[in-house]
């Protein structure tokens, strides 16, 4: 009994939904040999009792000076996963984030919750019962709808943490169940796939050869339970898809789960049907576009296996998934999986860990993969998977560059000659087509043709968008908008005119050329609402419209069929922004938009327009050429030390005061530059932003490069100084966004 004691658990680490690092409670006597990691524990924090998580457990008592708080209750409900409790763990060291913020980020948002209520069973107690539990069973047996803990509690006026050890006691001796809570310990047996509706006779398209390489090697490494990093490199339409299905096929029947990220939300709709019809329903979709409920059911869906298939966009990363053999990441390239606002996590490299934590596969699927996984693959710690076809030998579509240093516009100022021909073409031919400009709005610039008076937003050093249908100017950044204004409030004259394009004007002019065709705009102006894009989406597809315009929203993933037409206006506009990741994305994008041509029976064609024709990413991107194009991007990187030759952290610092924000940004520089050593870290800056002020802030970033991550995170612990009043540091590992 003694040595009992000993081992037991005397008090454990919490992290709670809160920006704080992990917190030491006690542990009651009575809790002691039920306590465990992943135990959802309520505790004591200043004047407030709140939830948390237990993430350590210890046997002895820490030494200090302080007595250790002790929790207040100890859940019934479900624990959160060991693998996911490490993920979050692994992201708060990796992304330099507190941990209660990474966990805030990786629980569900918060819905109304029932709570627990306890209930009698049976009429009469066990002999063995003491007064405490005849207590609360008297006080039980006559409340139908039954009592919480907390009620209990109030009326033996005892704590808490001493009813709920009771309760557990006598739940534990069929004396007590509880009521008004789905969430149960989850199940250690798995329904066979026959159950969810999957047979062995479902109709299954046949492999092409190089399908049938890329799914041998992926099922290879699934029935061995090993971790393995495949990037499946395959053209538009060449049946990526088919491979993720196989592979994920393979893992249910190992009674293994599988979880699948995608980079849209738009994506989730179509996604979720393919792996429906294959499986049944044994889906479970989340995304920031859900209801708090609706992420909650899909959270408990998974958490009590009821569901073995996890999809979703960036955050579906944590999803509390158990048992994993197979992890896919579509898409793979997108910069869409790296969050722009605090924590700060790539859901792709999350991934990867996670893989490697479970044994399992993972697949990085994408017709233009990331530099970053192209430089993993001739490293040795990736292996490429090549799709070089599209399946049922359908051939590429047919890329055709307009050089507009020679061509003429149209008199409306959007459209060539060759593109509004084609445009006619393919409607006459009762077929589809796709315009693309990655600009909302109807114009981005409106400015006075007195004075040249540009009309910015107040808060941010951005132009105002004029939107036609609204008679507004927004700002994209902050939301700011205002009337169009009559006259110039630095001249006062009344020459306001809108110039530039966006998606607004170009609906406008396609309808006024094409009055008798249907047309659907698909942008984030349009898309506000999650059934709202799943609804224009679906209205394409079903050829109720015959052209689709919109930003990159239509680039990404969707099949239709009936689209053998595809126009790219200003495809070298991303050329010009000032990130050194600007060339991959044109590249990557005009080929994801090129290959949404021609997936059907009939043949596709792509037209793009462009003042910079030479430039080897329009170049490569014709030519469906990736090879070229990688080649001459990696000379670049290389060159610049810049990703994937570098690593690199972004530190922002942002106040409402610009003199005091410089001033902050120069002495943290100075202070890195003190205690770094001389060329393993690279400091750039401080520098104002390519967007000097944002939403009411101005920005000063620097810039962190060095040839291994250790450095960098190294470097990182030397910020230990309290930030000025007013003036917030941001620290972002691996940036992605650089404005």
């Amino acid at each position: 009994m003694i040595l009992a004691e000993q081992h037991a658990i005397t008090h454990v680490d919490v992290v709670v939904a809160a920006p704080l690092g992990a917190l030491t409670y006690e542990v009651p006597p009575g809790d002691r040999e039920s306590i465990h990691i992943g135990m959802r524990v309520r505790v004591p924090l200043g004047q407030r009792h709140v939830w948390g998580y237990v993430i350590a457990t210890h046997t002895e008592t820490p030494s200090s000076d302080f007595t250790l708080k002790p929790l207040v209750e100890i859940s019934n409900e479900i624990s959160l996963p060991v693998h996911l409790l490490a993920l979050v763990r692994f992201a708060s060291d990796y992304y330099n984030v507190a941990l209660g913020d990474m966990l805030q980020a990786a629980l569900p948002l918060k819905a109304k919750e029932k709570t627990p209520r306890f209930l009698t069973v049976g009429d009469a107690l066990a002999a063995s019962c003491n007064e405490r539990m005849t207590t609360l069973f008297n006080l039980l047996k006559d409340n139908k709808r039954g009592l919480t803990a907390a009620h209990l509690a109030t009326r033996l006026g005892i704590s808490r943490p001493s009813v709920a050890a009771t309760l557990r006691t006598m739940q534990k001796n069929g004396l007590v169940q509880i009521h008004g809570t789905t969430r149960t310990k989850r199940r250690q047996t798995i329904a066979p796939l026959t159950a969810w509706g999957f047979t062995e006779n479902t109709d299954k398209p046949k492999l092409t050869p190089e399908q049938a390489h890329a799914t041998d090697a992926i099922l290879a490494s699934i029935n061995e339970k090993t971790f393995s990093a495949f990037v499946l490199h395959g053209v538009t339409g060449s049946g990526k898809t088919e491979v993720y299905l196989r592979a994920v096929e393979q893992a249910l029947l190992l009674n293994k789960s599988a979880l699948v990220l995608v980079p849209e939300i738009a994506l989730t709709p179509q996604f979720g049907a393919r792996f429906r019809h294959r499986f049944g329903d044994p889906v479970a979709v989340i995304h920031s576009g859900l209801t708090p409920a609706e992420r909650r059911d899909a959270w408990d869906r998974v958490s009590q296996g009821d569901v073995r298939i996890g999809l979703g966009a960036r955050s579906a990363i944590f999803l509390p998934m158990e048992d994993l053999g197979v992890i896919i990441v579509d898409e793979e390239h997108e910069t869409s999986f790296k969050q722009d606002e605090t924590p700060r996590y790539h859901a792709r490299d999350l991934a990867v860990y996670l893989a490697h934590r479970h044994g399992c596969p993972i697949v990085l699927g994408s017709a233009t993969p990331s530099l970053e996984s192209m430089a993993n693959v001739s490293r040795g710690k990736y292996e490429l998977l090549q799709l070089t076809k599209r399946v049922h030998q359908r051939p590429l579509p047919e890329v055709t560059c307009i050089d507009m240093t020679t061509t003429e516009l149209d008199p409306d100022g959007v459209f060539t000659a060759p593109l509004l021909n084609a445009m006619q073409e393919t409607i006459d031919r009762d077929e589809q087509c796709i315009i693309l400009l990655n600009r909302r709005g109807f114009s981005p610039h409106v400015l006075c043709k007195g004075c040249g008076h540009t009309f910015t937003c107040t808060a941010c050093s951005i132009s105002l968008t004029f939107h036609k249908r609204r008679n507004m100017l927004l700002c994209h950044y902050c939301g700011f908008s205002t009337g169009v204004p009559q006259t110039c409030i630095k001249c006062e004259s009344d020459r306001i005119e809108a110039f530039g394009l966006g998606t607004e004007r170009v609906e406008a002019i396609v309808r006024e050329r094409f009055p008798s065709v249907a047309s659907i705009r698909l942008d984030r102006d349009t898309t506000r609402t999650r059934t709202s894009m799943e609804k224009r989406l679906q209205d394409f597809r079903d050829k109720k419209a015959h052209i689709l315009i919109g930003t990159q929203m239509v680039a990404k993933g969707h099949d239709f069929p009936e689209v053998t037409l595809v126009g790219v206006l200003a495809a070298d506009s991303g050329l010009h922004i000032p990130d050194f990741r600007a060339t991959e994305r044109t590249f990557q994008l005009l080929c994801q938009v090129a290959g949404r041509a021609g997936r059907g029976t009939l043949p596709g064609r792509v037209l793009l327009q462009t003042y910079n024709s030479d430039h080897y990413a329009i170049r490569a991107a014709c030519a469906h050429d990736a090879p070229a194009f990688y080649a001459q991007e990696m000379q670049l990187r290389e060159e610049l030390r810049y990703p994937p030759f570098a690593h690199l952290v972004l530190v922002r610092f942002e106040g409402e005061n610009e003199q005091e924000t410089k001033q902050e940004a120069e002495r943290m520089s100075s202070i890195l530059r003190a205690n770094v050593r001389m060329g393993e870290i690279m400091i750039l800056g401080p520098a104002p932003a390519p967007i000097e002020r944002l939403k009411g802030k101005w920005r000063v970033q620097t810039l962190l490069k060095a040839s291994n991550r250790a450095s960098l995170h190294k470097a990182l612990q030397h910020m230990t100084v309290r930030p000025t009043a007013g003036v917030r540091w941001v620290v972002d590992i691996d940036p992605f966004n650089m404005l």
